[in-house]
């Protein structure tokens, strides 16, 4: 990327998949579906409003897949 920053699927896919595992630790009650939902509504929105095409859901944010409030959609 232009800051220098790894970027990219490559680089996202472990990240991603490490949340995952963190996610499906702390709460073991929750399937690969449910743990996908919590990872995706808790990203962190870049771009326009909502999913679009440059940035998917957003910015994979651990901190808040660990600490979602409210049901599963």
């Amino acid at each position: 990327s232009s800051d220098g920053e790894p970027d990219g699927n490559s680089f996202a896919a472990p990240r991603v998949a490490g949340v995952g595992a963190l996610v499906r630790h702390k709460f073991p009650n929750l399937d690969g579906s449910q743990t996908a939902t919590v990872i995706l509504h808790t990203a962190d929105d870049l771009g326009a409003t909502g999913v679009d095409a440059v940035y998917g859901h957003g910015k994979l944010n651990a901190g808040a897949a660990l600490a979602p409030i409210g049901s599963l959609h």
